[in-house]
C-alpha cells in the first residue's frame, strides 16, 4: 500500500510541476508578445519612433526600460515630452559607440560621490558673478577639448577636477 502511495505522490508533485511550467511559459509568451512594437499605444511610439528600426534586435529588459520612459512621457507636460523626443531622436541616431560611452559617462556621474557633488555646487555658489562667468567659460573650453580629442568620452574634459 505504501508503494502505491508513494507513486501517487511522486505523480501529483510531476503533474503539479508540469502545470506550474506550463503556466509559466504562457506568462512568459504574454509579456514577450507584450513588448512588440504594435502592442505599444500611440504616446508611447510617437515617442520610441526612433528606435523602432531596432526594436525587435533590443533585449527584453532594454524594451522595458524604454517602455518605463514612454510610460512617464504620457503623463508629462508638453515641453518635458519635447525634450524627452529630442533626446531619445539623438539617442536612436547614435552609433553603439557613442551609446556605450554616453553609458559610461552616466555611470561615472551616478557613482561620483553625492557629498563631493554637494561640495562643488556650494562651492560655486559661494563665487562672486565674474567668478562664475569665468568658471562657465573654462567648462566650455573643456568641453570643447573633448569634441576635438577622439581619446576622451564625451564630456570626460569637463568633468576632470
Amino acid at each position: 500500500m505504501r508503494l502505491s502511495e508513494n507513486r501517487y505522490s511522486r505523480l501529483a508533485s510531476w503533474l503539479a510541476t508540469l502545470g506550474l511550467l506550463f503556466i509559466l511559459a504562457l506568462q512568459t509568451h504574454t509579456v514577450l508578445a507584450a513588448t512588440s512594437w504594435s502592442s505599444l499605444n500611440s504616446k508611447q511610439q510617437e515617442l520610441l519612433s526612433g528606435l523602432q528600426p531596432e526594436w525587435n534586435r533590443m533585449s527584453d529588459s532594454q524594451k522595458e526600460k524604454w517602455i518605463k520612459v514612454s510610460k512617464k512621457y504620457e503623463k508629462a507636460s508638453p515641453e518635458t515630452q519635447e525634450k524627452m523626443r529630442d533626446r531619445v531622436t539623438v539617442w536612436a541616431n547614435m552609433t553603439p559607440a557613442e551609446k556605450e560611452a554616453a553609458r559610461r559617462n552616466y555611470k561615472a556621474l551616478r557613482d561620483h560621490n553625492r557629498g563631493e557633488r554637494n561640495s562643488n555646487w556650494n562651492s560655486y555658489q559661494a563665487l562672486k558673478p565674474d567668478q562664475k562667468n569665468q568658471y562657465k567659460e573654462s567648462q566650455v573650453e573643456r568641453r570643447e577639448q573633448t569634441d576635438l580629442n577622439p581619446f576622451l568620452t564625451p564630456g570626460a574634459a569637463a568633468y576632470n577636477r
